[in-house]
């Protein structure tokens, strides 16, 4: 109980409680002391009563002794000694020596109990944080300034490891994007200097024709109509991280409708049939627009690999809301387990051609603001792929 109640204490109740136990301290010692000093003075250089017709010693000093009441005249034997001055001296200044001394003792124990670990906390930190290291703690329990001062360091210092953090994924995202799209804008460059290179060739061997031109002028839009896509797709990412997040209540009987009737219109542009499995009910709190994007991207991406249909599920379990997407399709492969979410990703045959492997990846930074989590696998019969699903999760 003393320890938790030392613990507690302000530094000014602790500046003050050192200053008292000071004090209480330095009295007894200088009494003490005062009357060592005067008994060795008492020994060393006694006052003796001065003889009728003495003559002083020019070591000894006059002094006045009271005997029996009255007052008679003495000497101090060595009194004009440098000794004796040196005794008076420090018989005069011991108090001021012993109350210096406890309050010097007083002021170096207050700062080793109270100042000397927190401010070795806080300057490791500082130093650490000069490094840019953020991966520490501050380890300091206290219920006074300082400890109230330490927490607040700690507090600062997890904010600005998850801003850093934050900070650090959002450029070795953007690093992975820049790569992807760099790489990925390789293959239409390279048909379109080839198809140039080509018509450059046949101009100076005038051995152009119109079949051949329409050819290559074919194959040189179609370059240019990939590289637009691109260009588009890394437009979209980048509304992505500016989207924010406004949820709303929902109720999802009406909420199932709406994406039933906007699915729909995908589904029968791919000839592939499609169904909405509602068996949450009651209202919850989401983005809609936010949530139906994502659907919009997961059906999609379900749709090109389906065979002949997709199916939507959403229920709910405990304080979440899980929406999931299947299709009877040929399934991941375990490379496209591993990469479906990265950007520009097109290991798979069935994400070729028009599509720029960030269905998924959309998918996921959508879902990531909105504070969930998104996976992907295959469903199995045994050994035997059924096909593939796609599964969020939201808080409602």
């Amino acid at each position: 109980m003393a320890k938790g109640m030392r613990k507690g204490l302000s530094l000014k109740n602790w500046l003050v409680l050192s200053f008292v136990a000071s004090l209480l301290v330095a009295l007894p010692l200088t009494a003490l002391s005062t009357q060592v000093l005067e008994s060795i003075q008492g020994r060393c250089f006694p006052s003796v009563e001065l003889k009728e017709g003495e003559v002083l010693s020019p070591e000894d000093a006059p002094v006045m002794i009271v005997k029996n009441g009255g007052v008679i005249s003495g000497r101090v034997v060595g009194g004009n000694t440098p000794g004796y001055h040196a005794l008076n001296l420090l018989l005069s200044g011991m108090p001021i020596l012993i109350f210096g001394l406890c309050i010097v003792a007083a002021a170096a124990l207050f700062y080793r109990l109270k100042l000397q670990k927190p401010l070795y906390v806080l300057k490791n930190g500082i130093e650490h944080i000069a490094r840019q290291d953020l991966d520490f703690t501050v380890d300091y329990q206290g219920g006074d300034e300082l400890g109230a001062l330490c927490d607040a360091f700690d507090a600062m210092r997890r904010e600005l490891n998850s801003t850093f953090k934050a900070l650090w994924d959002v450029q070795e995202q953007q690093r992975r994007l820049t790569q992807a799209f760099a790489h990925d804008l390789r293959t239409p460059l390279a048909v379109l200097k080839g198809n140039t290179d080509l018509l450059a060739f046949q101009a100076e061997n005038k051995s152009l024709d119109s079949e051949k031109v329409l050819h290559t002028a074919g194959m040189m839009q179609e370059s240019i109509l990939r590289m637009e896509r691109y260009l588009e797709a890394m437009r979209e990412m980048r509304q992505i991280e500016e989207w924010r997040v406004t949820p709303a209540p929902v109720y999802m009987d009406q909420f199932s409708k709406r994406l039933q009737a906007s699915l729909q219109v995908l589904a029968q542009a791919a000839g592939k049939k499609l169904t909405v499995n509602c068996q949450a009910a009651g209202e919850v709190v989401l983005d809609e627009m936010l949530v139906l994007r994502v659907l919009d991207n997961l059906v999609s991406n379900g749709l090109r690999h389906a065979r002949s249909y997709v199916a939507v599920f959403i229920r709910f379990v405990g304080d979440r809301i899980v929406f999931r997407v299947e299709d009877d399709g040929n399934g991941f492969s375990r490379e496209a387990l591993q990469h479906a979410f990265d950007a520009f990703y097109s290991g798979d045959a069935a994400r070729t051609g028009e599509n720029t492997g960030l269905g998924l990846a959309i998918a996921r930074e959508l879902v990531q603001h909105h504070d969930g989590n998104i996976q992907i696998g295959n469903r199995m019969a045994g050994d035997e792929i059924l096909g593939a699903f796609v599964e969020c999760t939201l808080h409602r």
